[in-house]
């Protein structure tokens, strides 16, 4: 069987068996042959009905389904473990609240072979099935995920997390996803790290606007709260792989941290603006918190 398939598709999952379930239904609808794919499904230590709900999928999938479990958590663990166990040529990456399209693993393999690259980045865009609010957009999407209106073939994007595609013997010539970073440890930036790991060893990133996912936003996550909960925890990760002398970069951050909570106040009135500006002040109260523990950690050794 490994012989014939283009494409393993990776999707770890933790007690989101509800999520899950709308997630796997999208790939019923996947415009790829179904004996050229397969779908990895890790789950990270799930109690919930996770295993029924996988093992139901697959009894009607027409393509192979292998249930795989990790049950050391974290996100970066579970994916390494999906990458270890994986048949195709093409590793696609996607979550249990992403709705992917019917044409992203075709599209992701014509970018890839057109533009001669072992890493593409697909296109991300939210899905709000209880309503938008109107002040969530603009940079603040982003934080959620959604992808930057780009052209087509290399660029200069990051991972992102999901909906991103590496060919398979990328990973038998370096490590995979930094196990200490991501969802589970961290919190975050395992995708940038790998980003900057590419980068260095001169890969050449792909962005893919027409390999499209949908990102399911619940109500849950369309708070201001959560933003800056989230851009905590993305700034405290950064903080960790920071580079350049984390003294100055401390400094830096924690008068930012200072600038955009006073601009969040003066922009109290306009709801997105001054939201924008919490985000961006909790980033960079996390990346102070980030860069001091890698100081400690220094001064121990």
């Amino acid at each position: 069987m490994s012989s014939c398939l283009q494409f393993s598709i990776i999707l770890c999952t933790r007690n989101r068996a509800e999520l899950l379930s709308r997630a796997l239904e999208s790939m019923l609808s996947l415009d790829f042959p179904a004996e050229k794919f397969e779908l990895c499904l890790v789950d990270n230590g799930s109690t919930d009905a996770t295993k029924t709900v996988v093992h139901a999928f697959a009894a009607r999938a027409p393509f192979a389904v292998r249930y795989l479990f990790e049950g050391k958590p974290g996100l970066s663990i579970a994916r390494n473990h999906g990458i270890q166990q994986a048949l195709g040529t093409y590793l696609f990456f996607t979550d249990d609240d992403q709705l992917v399209d019917p044409a992203v693993l075709r599209e992701h393999l014509r970018v890839a072979q057109t533009y001669n690259v072992r890493a593409v980045q697909g296109a991300i865009a939210l899905v709000f099935p209880e309503g938008q609010p109107a002040w969530l957009h603009g940079p603040l999407a982003t934080i959620l995920g959604q992808t930057r209106d780009l052209e087509e073939g290399p660029s200069p994007i990051d991972i992102y997390g999901g909906n991103m595609v590496f060919r398979r013997d990328l990973f038998d010539e370096l490590a995979a996803f930094r196990e200490d970073l991501g969802k589970g440890a961290a919190g975050y930036s395992e995708d940038i790290e790998l980003t900057r790991r590419l980068r260095q060893r001169q890969e050449t990133i792909a962005y893919a606007p027409t390999a499209r996912i949908f990102h399911v936003i619940g109500p849950d996550r369309s708070t201001a709260r959560f933003l800056r909960d989230n851009s905590f925890d993305k700034g405290y990760s950064d903080g960790l792989i920071a580079k350049g002398s984390h003294l100055r970069l401390l400094g830096k951050s924690a008068l930012k941290a200072y600038v955009h909570g006073w601009l969040a106040l003066v922009m109290l009135p306009n709801r997105h603006r001054s939201v924008v500006e919490q985000t961006r002040a909790w980033d960079h109260a996390g990346r102070v918190l980030g860069l001091w523990k890698v100081r400690l950690n220094k001064a121990k050794t």
